[in-house]
This record gives C-alpha cells, structure tokens and sequence, in this order.
C-alpha cells in the first residue's frame, strides 16, 4: 500500500498537470488556426459548433490524462495500461470525429455552393445549359446573348474554382458575342473546348484564344476570321482541334 505524497510526488504531479494543461492550451491554439485557415481558403465561414464538438472530446482524453499521471505520482501503476489506451483511443476518436465533421460539412457547403452558382450561370445564360460539377459546362442557346452577359461570365470563374468546377467547356454560337467580349474569354486559363461559330468575331480573337494554355478545340465556322489567322494559330499551338480546318493552300494562291 502506498503512503502518502512526499515534496517530490507533489512536485511531479505538478508538473504532470501543467505539462498536460499546456498540450491542452497548444492542441486548442492549432485546432482554431487550421479550422479557421482552412475554412478561409475555401471561402466559407468557420464554423465554430464543428471546432467545439472536437474540442469537448479532446478535453475528455486529457481528463483522463491528467488522472493518469496523478497515479503514476501515487505509485499506482496497476491500471496505467488500460488509462493510456483509453486516453490515447478518445484523443484519436476525437481528432477523427472533428476531421470527418470538417470534411461532411465541406461537402455539403460546397454543394449548396455549386448549386447557388449554377442558378446564376443559368439565369445569365437565359437559354440553353449550364452545369456545375467537377468542372463546369456552359452552353448558350439565347441569340441575345452579347459581350456584357460574357463579362458576368467570366466575373464568376473563380469562384467556380474554388469550388473545383473551372469553366472547361462554353458555346456561344450564334450569339452576339464579338472581339471585345473574346478578350474577356480569354480570362479563362482553364478553358479546353469553345465554340463560337456564327459570331462576329475576327481574327484579333484568335489572337486572344491562343493565349489559353489548356484549348483543345476550337470551332470558329461562318465568323469572320481568316484562313492565315488559322493557319497561324495551327502552326503555334499543334494541338488544337480547329473547325474549319486551316487551308494550307487557299485556292487564290497561285
């Protein structure tokens, strides 16, 4: 049977206390910061309720921490396996729980996200389809649509991808749409597929549109670019898919 606590058990346990209190104070400290960096980096709100719940359980595990050590200061080491496996379990639940709830609730803010987002793509848009995902898709069918709706556009693309849906495919045939609102396309790194046949565009677009690291295909059929502004944007990124495809040979060629 132990005795009582001499000056050094009274000191150990001392130290026992505020060595936990102090993982306490430096866990809470971290588990703010990283809860409130991550949420500002996908633009949402922190949510303190989610940080607490973490927090309550983590606070657990040290309750038992602290207990542990009181009895090791005592002398009582018969249950100091069964208390370590327990407090390191709650502490692991806790962490566990608090990231599962971080992330359930990252999910269903950036699908409420999504969704607001694709309500406002469809209302610019008027006519035709938009759909936000793992990437976005915009298809325009409204014959009104000009530079002014493309510039709306273009204002929300990061925003989509923040939410991972970049803007990867948009048509705009037979659209208002012209040089003014294709420099403003242009904006668009993640763009690969675009189609604006029967538009008024020129070949000042072209040289817009080759600034876009990611085209591959282009359609630009019955607008007003030329068959030399093809044939040089062919020549300076290979890989593009164009419709209609460049002349080599134009037949006034002699």
């Amino acid at each position: 049977m132990s005795g009582p606590l001499g000056r050094g058990d009274d000191e150990r346990m001392t130290f026992a206390r505020s060595r936990l209190l102090g993982i306490v104070a430096i866990n809470t400290v971290v588990m703010l910061t990283l809860g409130w960096t991550v949420d500002r980096l996908r633009g949402a709100p922190f949510r303190l309720d989610q940080f607490m719940v973490s927090f309550l359980l983590m606070m657990i595990g040290m309750s038992i921490g602290i207990h542990l050590a009181i009895l090791r200061a005592k002398g009582r080491s018969s249950r100091q396996f069964s208390l370590m496996t327990l407090f390191i379990a709650i502490t692991g639940a806790s962490l566990l729980f608090g990231a599962m709830s971080w992330s359930r609730q990252r999910d269903m803010e950036m699908f409420a996200t999504r969704r607001r987002l694709e309500a406002t793509l469809s209302n610019i848009i008027g006519q035709g389809r938009a759909s936000v995902g793992s990437s976005t898709l915009i298809i325009v069918k409204r014959s009104t649509f000009n530079d002014n709706d493309l510039a709306r556009i273009v204002d929300l693309q990061r925003q989509l991808a923040k939410t991972g849906s970049p803007i990867y495919f948009i048509a705009l045939e037979g659209t208002k749409v012209n040089d003014v609102g294709i420099n403003r396309l242009a904006e668009i790194d993640s763009l690969e597929h675009c189609f604006l046949g029967q538009t008024t565009i020129s070949d000042v677009s072209m040289k817009a549109l080759e600034k876009l690291p990611k085209l591959k295909t282009l359609d630009v059929h019955a607008t007003r670019v030329t068959n030399q502004a093809l044939l040089r944007l062919s020549k300076s990124r290979p890989g593009i898919n164009l419709m209609p495809r460049p002349n080599p040979r134009p037949k006034n060629a002699p």
